[in-house]
């Protein structure tokens, strides 16, 4: 008698530790129409520059493109060199940090102005966001290695309502490098 009691106690303590724990397990669960939202986690591994390369890159601080207004939609062309100081070829994608912005989503890069190439691709401007630059790993004992575009912004197509003069307007342009 006395077993058969024990047996059933320890039967009832594991139901009760079963219920405790699937209750605990399932506290997500959600009525009818409601919505949930779940944490997911990842180890990255393998990524670090003994593994696969390094990216680095360097572009200027500050860039003034000078005057722009109703009667004269287009900024001045400024160059700007981008050096890659990482250790693997990469893609440079010049991308608005807030991706809101409506002046500067008028800004524009091209690779070259002079039109003594066959290769139209390198003399049209394409918006930012659609421009990339190529560049490849620095050569053996040089530290850096340089590629040079050019950029401009050109409100022509801006439909917006610029209410009053700003002066010294600005946005943050991320330069983001990848391994190609």
């Amino acid at each position: 008698m006395k077993k058969v009691l024990y047996n059933t106690t320890i039967i009832f303590i594991l139901l009760i530790i079963l219920g405790i724990t699937l209750s605990l397990g399932f506290s997500n669960v959600v009525a009818l129409g409601e919505n949930a939202t779940m944490t997911v986690e990842v180890d990255i591994i393998g990524f670090n520059s003994t593994s696969g390369g390094e990216i680095s890159i360097e572009v200027p601080d500050y860039i003034d493109l000078g005057e722009v207004s109703k009667n004269d939609l287009v900024s001045d062309e400024e160059g700007i060199w981008i050096n890659n100081t990482g250790i693997v070829d990469i893609r440079v994608t010049p991308q608005l940090n807030d991706p809101e912005e409506e002046i500067f989503k008028y800004l524009y890069f091209r690779k070259q102005t002079s039109t003594v190439t066959n290769n139209t691709d390198l003399i049209l401007f394409k918006k930012i966001g659609d421009y990339y630059i190529d560049i490849n790993k620095p050569t053996t004992g040089k530290s850096y290695r340089a590629e040079h575009c050019y950029m401009q912004l050109n409100l022509s197509d801006f439909n917006g309502v610029i209410k009053e003069d700003v002066n010294n307007y600005q946005a943050d342009i991320v330069f983001l490098a990848t391994a190609r």
